[in-house]
């Protein structure tokens, strides 16, 4: 299973590298008013669901920022034991292109970090009952657009950790 997510990370740079696109919005991928989805497959055998809202931006210096709010959700399955995670996190993104990249470099204008942090519930469900409680959730990683609408994460934390695709609505 790591084998094919590598090759698959693999195959996405060089898609990426070859077809890739400006995917830009006033130097901003994710742009204050525009809703995403992002869907994925956890590496711990499950699924991540995400619903964001980008409320707003600032500029440091010449880097631009954009914050939201985002609904995040994760089921996974190991063991006969299914663990499930749902909550609110806020966002930061930095979009990459913001910067004076030499032109070697300009497949990394289409790259999209974020960082969220919040409050959810996590739960294990197993043959002899249930536990679980509220708790911090937090998440980070990065998306590359390949078209104005249309990304692949790669991401991480204490939510789960997967490789999916975003979707701009």
């Amino acid at each position: 299973m790591k084998k094919l997510f590598i090759v698959m990370a693999i195959s996405i740079a060089f898609a990426a590298n070859a077809f890739g696109q400006s995917a830009f919005e006033n130097d901003m991928l994710i742009a204050p008013g525009t809703p995403n989805v992002t869907l994925g497959f956890d590496f711990g055998l499950g699924l991540n669901a995400g619903f964001e809202y980008p409320l707003g931006s600032f500029d440091i210096d010449t880097a631009r920022f954009t914050y939201g709010a985002k609904a995040v959700g994760s089921l996974r399955f190991a063991g006969g034991v299914m663990g499930l995670g749902v909550g609110a996190v806020g966002t930061l993104h930095f979009a990459w292109g913001c910067l004076d990249l030499p032109e070697a470099f300009a497949w990394a204008r289409n790259i999209d970090t974020f960082i969220g942090v919040g409050l959810g519930y996590s739960g294990i469900l197993y043959s002899e009952g249930a536990i679980g409680g509220l708790g911090l959730f937090s998440h980070g990683g990065s998306s590359y657009f390949f078209s104005e609408n249309m990304a692949v994460t790669v991401a991480g934390g204490l939510g789960g950790s997967y490789l999916g695709v975003l979707l701009k609505l």
